[in-house]
């Protein structure tokens, strides 16, 4: 089952046991037609405002990005664009403080290498945070570890994580 999901009913993923690198995130995601910036799902933390998450950037020619900001952001960004409209498998894999990849359906990654501390999240949602465009959501998952290629594609074959 999916969820339709913007800033008026974002899900709050509760406490999570994620405390620093490596972590994954991923799941399957459609995105409404926008020139906009959408979170898919984000850590933050409330304190400092430096946050971990998976958005699809509307305004950067649909790209996805794994990204993370402390002080400033950093992206990973796919290779091909997500299409508006359509059902895709999105993994984001936090590697360390200096690597960030994104997955596009299995493939099409993109990475990053800036330094990122990790500075404790205590905000975990789900959902488009900066209006009521929302998102739709399905088998998402928040995982330890840092998950690898092969691993990637069979949850984008559509196994359930």
């Amino acid at each position: 089952m999916a969820l339709s999901i913007g800033s008026a009913n974002l899900i709050d993923l509760g406490p999570l046991s994620i405390s620093d690198y490596p972590f994954t995130l991923t799941g399957w995601f459609r995105v409404p037609a926008s020139s906009s910036l959408l979170t898919l799902i984000r850590f933050r933390n409330t304190t400092t405002s430096s946050y971990h998450g998976l958005n699809f950037e509307g305004h950067n020619a649909n790209y996805v990005s794994a990204m993370s900001k402390v002080s400033t952001a950093s992206a990973a960004r796919s290779a091909i664009p997500m299409t508006s409209g359509q059902w895709h498998h999105v993994t984001g894999v936090f590697e360390s403080s200096t690597l960030r990849r994104v997955y596009l359906d299995g493939g099409n990654q993109g990475q990053a290498y800036h330094e990122k501390l990790f500075e404790g999240m205590d905000d975990h949602s789900l959902g488009n945070l900066a209006s009521s465009t929302a998102i739709e959501a399905a088998e998402v998952a928040v995982l330890s570890v840092a998950l690898g290629i092969d691993e990637i594609q069979e949850l984008a074959s559509g196994i359930s994580p």
